[in-house]
C-alpha cells in the first residue's frame, strides 16, 4: 500500500502544473498619469486614456482611476495650473463641436460640457441645459466662446436659474440669432415644444431655481435638477430614462453631497444618473462635501456607491465626453 500522502502529493502537484499552465485574467492596466514628465503630458494622457476608454466602450476600472487622476490636476489652481486647465478645456469643447453635427438614427446622445451643462441630440433635434461658456475669469482673461458649430444646433436651450454659471447672456443672444428657443423663468406648464414634452418644478437653493422633465420625440425622459440642494424637492416620476443630478445636493447643507444624492436617486430610480456641476472654478476647492459654497469633485460622486446598492448606473464624466443611450 502507498503512504496515505501519496494522492496528497499527487492532487497539489496537478493543481501547480495547471495553474503554471493557464495563465491568470490580466488586470486592466492602469498608467499613472502622473508619472509623466510635465503638466501638460499629463493632460495629454488624460485625453489618451478617457478618450480610448468612452464611456459606452470603455473599462469602467480605468475610467475611475483616470478621472480620479483628473480631479488633481484641476486642484493646481497656480496662473500655470488655472491656463492648464483652460487648455483642457477649450481642447474637450473642439471636441464637441467636431462631434456635433454626426447623425443620432435613433436613442440619444448626452454630452457632458462645463459645470451643470449638457447638450442631447436626438434623431428629432438638440436640447440644451444650462450652458455657459466656461468659467467667468476664462471669459473675460481670455475672451473664450463655445464654438458656433455647437450653438447652432441647439433648438431648445433650458436654464435652470440666473446664477452666472448656469446663465450666460451671450449664449443665449446666439442660440437665438440661430434660431433656437430658450426657456428659462417658466410659467406655463405643461407645455409642448418641437415635439418635447416639458414639465418643471421649483427646486431648493439660494435663488429661484427649477428641475425640468423633458420627455422626448421618441419617448425619453430626462430630468435635469438645476442646483436643487434637497431631495424632497424633486416630484415622484416614473420611468425617468436619464438624471442630470446636481453633485452638490447635500440636503440643504444637513449632510454630505454623496448621501444627498444617492437619495435622490433612491427617489426616481432613473435608468441612467450622470452627475453634473462638478469642478466649477469659480468655487473654492475644500473637502467639506456639505458646504454649498465648496467646489464639487468627480470623487464625491465614485463615493455614492461605497458599500450601497443603487437603482442605477452611474455615468461619470468629463468636460466633453459623451454617452450614447437606448432604450
Amino acid at each position: 500500500m502507498k503512504n496515505p500522502y501519496f494522492w496528497l502529493v499527487v492532487i497539489v502537484g496537478i493543481g501547480i502544473l495547471w495553474q503554471c499552465s493557464c495563465p491568470n485574467d490580466p488586470e486592466p492596466e492602469i498608467e499613472s498619469v502622473l508619472t509623466h514628465h510635465g503638466p501638460s503630458d499629463k493632460f495629454e494622457q488624460i485625453k489618451i486614456n478617457l478618450w480610448n476608454n468612452s464611456p459606452n466602450l470603455g473599462n469602467p476600472v480605468i475610467r475611475e482611476a483616470v478621472i480620479m487622476e483628473l480631479d488633481e490636476l484641476l486642484f493646481d489652481e497656480s496662473s500655470e495650473g488655472i491656463t492648464r486647465s483652460f487648455d483642457f478645456y477649450t481642447s474637450t469643447m473642439q471636441k464637441v463641436a467636431n462631434e456635433i453635427d454626426e447623425e443620432v438614427v435613433n436613442g440619444i446622445r448626452i454630452w457632458m460640457m462645463y459645470n451643470h451643462g449638457f447638450i442631447i441630440k436626438t434623431p428629432h433635434n438638440t436640447i440644451a441645459f444650462d450652458l455657459v461658456d466656461g468659467y467667468t475669469d476664462w471669459q473675460e482673461q481670455r475672451s473664450y466662446e463655445l464654438p458656433d458649430r455647437i450653438l447652432k444646433f441647439i433648438d431648445v436651450l433650458f436654464i435652470s436659474h440666473e446664477h452666472v454659471d448656469h446663465f450666460d447672456l451671450s449664449i443665449i443672444d446666439r442660440v437665438k440669432n440661430h434660431g433656437g428657443q430658450v426657456i428659462s423663468n417658466v410659467d406655463i406648464n405643461p407645455m409642448n415644444i418641437n415635439g418635447l414634452s416639458i414639465k418643471t418644478y421649483n427646486g431648493i437653493h439660494t435663488v429661484p431655481t427649477r428641475i425640468f422633465e423633458v420627455t422626448t420625440v421618441d419617448g425619453y425622459k430626462i430630468v435635469h435638477t438645476g442646483d436643487n440642494d434637497n431631495s424632497e424637492a424633486l416630484p415622484y416620476l416614473v420611468d425617468v430614462d436619464v438624471l442630470l443630478l446636481y453633485a452638490k445636493t447635500n440636503e440643504s447643507f444637513t449632510t454630505y453631497s454623496s448621501v444627498g444624492m444617492r437619495n435622490c436617486i433612491y427617489k426616481l430610480t432613473p435608468t441612467i444618473t450622470i452627475p453634473g456641476h462638478i469642478h466649477e472654478f469659480g468655487q473654492e476647492h475644500d473637502s467639506r462635501a456639505h458646504d454649498n459654497d465648496v467646489r464639487a469633485l468627480y470623487k464625491w460622486s465614485f463615493h455614492i456607491t461605497n458599500n450601497y446598492w443603487i437603482p442605477t448606473t452611474l455615468q461619470v464624466m468629463a468636460w466633453g465626453e459623451y454617452f450614447d443611450f437606448f432604450k
